[in-house]
């Protein structure tokens, strides 16, 4: 990925991806990922890249091809995997802060995560883009310390992290900071031991800044059970609540909310 030439960024879509999720990346090069889609005007254009890590080689070849057809991914030396995506983040800041710093936001989302366009405009207008941070904030979140839960995956033992709640963080799926704080993340990253749980490293970070995060309700909706309905006109009347909405399928991703909330461009 070549380094971005001065110009007026609005916003700079960081989206990491698995290698293997083309069909999802295809989609957001579609819907939220082209500036075609955004009325911004004068206040610059968007800017879309995928984050990966290092995959086996018959998938790299499809990975090479999206990167000679469409210019927008960046992939780091490390293996591309669960555990991996603190290492993922950081070489997302690590892009923009090297190459994109004019961008007025930076927003971090996963590749199965779709926008509702119209509230995300009315949160960016006239939004002053210093020290901003937008997500859907947690709150004295408990440690995991029985490896056997049904959260087993999260389980951290006491020696190795002893306080018993997190500092406040943005759930990963999403959040939205202005430029001079992802500059100041990462740099703080760089001096920070990798934390396994990506959200709560740039957490951590954020804490270290003395950065005070303030929730937006209804930033986000995660699809944990009983969300989607086989019913898709109950469906946007659910998804219109939120800001954003994860974990859900190509259709629903664009067919229902991609189309139901976008704002009209010439």
């Amino acid at each position: 990925m070549k380094k971005e030439e001065p110009s007026d960024v609005f916003i700079l879509f960081l989206v990491t991806s698995s290698p293997v999720n083309h069909e999802r990346r295809q989609l957001i090069r579609r819907t939220y990922g082209r500036n075609s889609s955004w009325p911004f005007d004068k206040r610059g254009k968007i800017k879309t890249l995928f984050i990966l890590g290092v995959t086996d080689k018959s998938i790299q070849e499809v990975i090479d091809d999206e990167a000679y057809r469409y210019g927008d991914i960046v992939q780091e030396d490390f293996t591309d995997s669960y555990h991996n995506l603190t290492r993922k983040t950081v070489a997302a800041f690590k892009w923009a802060n090297r190459y994109c710093r004019h961008a007025n936001f930076v927003m971090k989302l996963d590749d199965d995560v779709m926008l509702h366009q119209k509230r995300l405009l009315e949160l960016l207008q006239d939004q002053p883009a210093v020290n901003f941070s937008a997500g859907e904030v947690l709150v004295n979140t408990p440690v995991v310390r029985k490896a056997k839960s049904k959260d087993g995956k999260w389980y951290l033992s006491e020696e190795y992290y002893p306080s018993q709640t997190y500092p406040p963080y943005m759930n990963g799926h999403i959040y939205l900071l202005s430029s001079d704080l992802v500059e100041a993340v990462y740099q703080t990253a760089v001096q920070t031991p990798l934390f396994p749980w990506e959200d709560v490293f740039v957490g951590i970070c954020l804490q270290k800044l003395r950065v005070k995060l303030t929730p937006i309700s209804s930033f986000l909706r995660v699809n944990y059970p009983r969300f989607v309905v086989d019913d898709d006109k109950k469906m946007v009347a659910k998804m219109k609540h939120f800001f954003a909405v994860a974990d859900i399928s190509l259709y629903l991703m664009l067919e229902l909310m991609w189309r139901a909330f976008r704002v009209e461009t010439l």
